[in-house]
């Protein structure tokens, strides 16, 4: 669910369709951002490459550039079809659908954005954060990276645990342990 994006007073809603991301050939996936009174298009994310993914997970962000609306972030499983699955995180206008920033997975088979999902403003700036997870922890990256809103910059990660834990989802809950900081939950593909 993403905040109110046309002004029509009721949430919005976007659906990815990444494709075949057990091959990706071929299909650049889009993300479809939907009124939530009727379905109708309020406008279309398409891959900019073949074999790109794009709409693999998707998490409505309260306002991260300072419009007045909220926004979103998206995950690409292979940006630039580069074979090597680095996987990245893209924001985009809520209001525009305009790209603001992305980042890119820091090696192969890292798979960042294996789930992405709202953090609150973990680092007092301000601006919302927001959790991303790498579907390959196992390989070397971290499992999970909290993210600037700023600029998808990393603010802190959680390792991968002994024995390689692939973080294939992820949810964010108020601050259980009292610390002013909200927590998280992030779930094991199995």
């Amino acid at each position: 669910m993403l905040s109110d994006l046309n002004g029509d007073g009721v949430r919005d809603y976007a659906v990815g369709t990444p494709g075949n991301t057990s091959s990706l050939q071929g299909i650049p996936g889009n993300v479809r951002v939907l009124s939530g009174a009727d379905g109708t298009l309020i406008y279309d994310l398409v891959g900019s490459s073949a074999d790109q993914g794009l709409g693999r997970a998707i998490a409505g962000i309260s306002d991260i550039n300072s419009d007045g609306v909220g926004d979103l972030v998206v995950t690409v499983a292979d940006p630039g079809a580069t074979g090597g699955f680095r996987g990245e995180i893209r924001a985009y206008s809520g209001r525009t659908g305009s790209l603001l920033y992305s980042r890119r997975g820091a090696s192969d088979l890292e798979q960042l954005g294996g789930f992405v999902t709202a953090f609150g403003d973990d680092n007092g700036d301000g601006v919302p954060d927001f959790v991303a997870g790498s579907s390959f922890a196992a390989m070397g990256s971290p499992g999970a990276q909290i993210c600037s809103g700023v600029d998808g910059s990393i603010l802190r990660t959680v390792p991968d645990v002994p024995g390689g834990i692939t973080f294939a989802s992820g949810r964010v809950f108020e601050d259980l342990n009292q610390d002013s900081v909200p927590d998280f939950l992030v779930g094991n593909r199995g």
